[in-house]
């Protein structure tokens, strides 16, 4: 039986994944999307490594824009920089966390990033679907180190971890989008700034 006759079961109302197929295009994406970048990354291209039919991806993604962001949530793209690392010193994991994301001389990262928001700009449904992808990757990393920071009083009562947390995301996707760079020193003195009581 192959992918397509899989999926056509007259028992179901809509599409069902093969989970081999579907990490089959996954792989295949994040492979074509390394080696190519996002302009050059075609459905085509992915189709023909993944060794399924076009038609097949676009019956469970929109695009590439959301096949990136699933890769991204799979770990299959840049899975080290989501997590929030624990030395015992809250300031430092988080500055060292967000210095990762927003080092924008790797290309990488700031690629997806740009590539994904971009193309999340003008598609409602991409976009939220990007937002929950992310919230549950970033978000969940970043707000779990500051629950065990909490629990250890590293974090003040009065501190907003969720505002802080938003904060530093904002300032993640404003950076990677313009290039700015910035410095380990500005950044650690912004983590210092939002936990500060």
């Amino acid at each position: 039986m192959s992918v397509a006759d899989s999926s056509s079961t007259a028992h179901r109302s809509g599409p069902v994944r093969s989970d081999d197929a579907r990490r089959a295009i996954l792989v295949a994406t994040a492979e074509q999307f390394l080696a190519k970048g996002y302009e050059r990354l075609t459905i085509q291209g992915v189709a023909a490594e993944a060794k399924v039919g076009k038609q097949t991806i676009y019956r469970w993604w929109t695009g590439k824009a959301e096949l990136l962001a699933e890769c991204l949530v799979e770990g299959l793209l840049w899975d080290d920089e989501l997590t929030v690392g624990d030395t015992g010193d809250l300031v430092r994991d988080v500055s060292d966390w967000l210095a990762g994301l927003l080092d924008v001389g790797r290309t990488g990262v700031a690629e997806l990033l740009r590539s994904l928001l971009g193309a999340a700009a003008g598609d409602e449904a991409l976009a939220t679907h990007l937002d929950a992808l992310l919230r549950g990757q970033l978000e969940g990393g970043i707000t779990r180190r500051f629950q065990l920071g909490r629990e250890r009083g590293e974090v003040a009562e009065e501190v907003d971890t969720v505002l802080a947390t938003d904060l530093l995301l904002g300032l993640v996707m404003v950076r990677t989008l313009t290039r700015r760079p910035s410095t380990t020193a500005e950044v650690e003195a912004l983590v210092r700034r939002l936990l500060a009581p």
